[in-house]
């Protein structure tokens, strides 16, 4: 767990949060087929109603596998193969490493992994694995030595389709598949997330949303922060490392609204909508912002009449979001951190705040103000560094699927808000924020944590007395 839930979720709290969903006894999903859509595979949909924070299933891994770095990823698979095939840990021995600490695997070998018939992608998938193995070979003969090529490849197929990766020591990568939680399929717009469990062995499906019987249990694939990226960004990060176009309702939709612009329409209404289908702007209202912005002024849905202004917005716009793809990406916790927007030149700097101005609901806006508040707070503007972070959390609040709690990325961004709030003076915009940290972690927790619980977020002063000021008033929800 990064960051903040590293921090807050000791084993005495995941055994409380196991505890108030029922202990983990019995599992809330069934596995599935659907017809009409063939490219899910077996997926798992909700076998009874679950509230959001609620606990859908706890289960220990089927393989746990630690590899070394390498430098492609045909590597990777030889080295993936050998770690699962041949790199076994004895956990039984007195003393025994525990999951990830060294190089091996830990749980099931190759027999017992094709016993569980997971997903191994399509012939496309395949043959993109089979090229990387190829390049591999090619380029050193030797790395093919006494193993067969055929069981590498099944190896990074149902890995490659099915594991959670995250770094661990000493550079690294630990993989790690399941019989269930592996078959919870993506979406850009999820109801559930897999956490840690009480042990090393085991983690959690929670709804990050609150789910009926018959819905179809819907993971995020990307980091948290992917979440603001445009449907075409979204779909290229997916392609890449999946190898599969994201078809989830988000990146079907008519309108992409994370690419908002300012535009007057002759209907009266001032906002437009990118719509990936026509590839042109869509009159939506509401100065195009999302799902509140576009209900209060619907607009007429009429595509942008001056096609030259069109043209020219999508070409500032492309320009614009390659200079952020340029940039580090900011900590959205700590301060004082990193100014990212300090390496731009003068011209792109004026780029890129320009197009921010021309249309602050675009997704382009959003992330100027995320990432001017480390420089704002770094110079003691501390006021602007608020108004920034409040912008940016009202962006998301526009852009973002409605109704998603529990998302680590958001307890981060709403505690840099209440901290950025309490140094300029608005304690009750401070506390407001508080509450939406304390919502958002009663989720991942399925209990709400006392507000003392969040001293570690930052080593201030100011942010210590804020905790103790309003503890008995937020403390009473716990």
């Amino acid at each position: 767990l990064p960051g903040l839930l590293r921090r807050l979720a000791s084993a005495r709290e995941r055994r409380a949060m196991l505890a108030a969903s029922g202990g983990g006894g019995g599992s809330a999903v069934e596995v599935d087929e659907d017809s009409a859509k063939p490219w899910l595979g077996r997926f798992l949909r909700a076998s009874r109603a679950v509230p959001a924070g609620g606990l859908l299933l706890r289960e220990r891994y089927l393989s746990f596998a630690a590899v070394a770095p390498t430098a492609s990823r045909g590597r990777a698979h030889l080295e993936l193969y050998r770690a699962v095939a041949e790199g076994e840990v004895d956990q039984d021995a007195e003393g025994s490493p525990e999951e990830g600490s060294c190089r091996g695997r830990w749980g099931a070998g190759v027999a017992e992994i094709r016993a569980a018939d997971l997903d191994v992608g399509d012939a496309a998938f395949a043959e993109g694995v089979a090229r990387e193995l190829a390049e591999a070979l090619l380029e050193d003969p030797s790395l093919g030595d006494d193993v067969v090529i055929e069981d590498v490849a099944y190896v990074a197929r149902v890995f490659g389709k099915n594991s959670f990766s995250f770094e661990g020591e000493d550079g690294r990568s630990n993989e790690v598949i399941f019989r269930t939680i592996s078959r919870a399929s993506h979406s850009c717009a999820p109801n559930a997330t897999i956490r840690e469990g009480p042990s090393r062995s085991e983690s959690l499906l929670i709804a990050v949303r609150e789910m009926h019987l018959g819905d179809p249990v819907n993971i995020f694939y990307l980091a948290d922060q992917c979440l603001l990226k445009s449907t075409a960004s979204r779909r290229a990060a997916i392609q890449k490392e999946w190898r599969f176009l994201c078809r989830c309702d988000r990146c079907e939709a008519e309108l992409d609204h994370t690419r908002a612009f300012c535009f007057e329409c002759s209907c009266g209404a001032r906002g437009f909508v990118f719509a990936p289908s026509s590839g042109g702007l869509l009159c939506c209202g509401g100065g195009g912002g999302g799902s509140s912005a576009s209900s209060a002024a619907p607009g007429c849905g009429a595509r942008l009449e001056d096609r030259q202004t069109e043209s020219r917005a999508l070409e500032a716009e492309g320009q614009a979001e390659e200079l952020l793809a340029e940039l580090e990406d900011p900590d959205d916790l700590a301060l004082p951190s990193p100014d990212t927007l300090k390496g731009l030149s003068l011209q792109a700097a004026q780029l890129l705040f320009g197009f921010a101005k021309d249309h602050p609901l675009h997704r382009v806006s959003a992330e100027v103000s995320r990432r001017r508040v480390a420089a704002l707070f770094a110079q003691g503007r501390l006021e602007e560094a608020a108004a920034a972070q409040r912008a940016f959390v009202g962006a998301l609040a526009a852009m973002l699927p409605e109704g998603l709690r529990g998302v680590r990325w958001l307890a981060e961004v709403h505690g840099r808000l209440a901290y950025l709030s309490e140094l300029s003076g608005a304690r009750g915009q401070a506390t407001a924020a508080l509450e939406l940290v304390l919502d958002h972690l009663q989720v991942v927790f399925n209990y709400r944590p006392v507000v003392q619980s969040l001293a570690g977020m930052f080593e201030s002063e100011a942010w210590w007395k804020l905790l103790d000021d309003v503890a008995p008033e937020l403390n009473r929800l716990c």
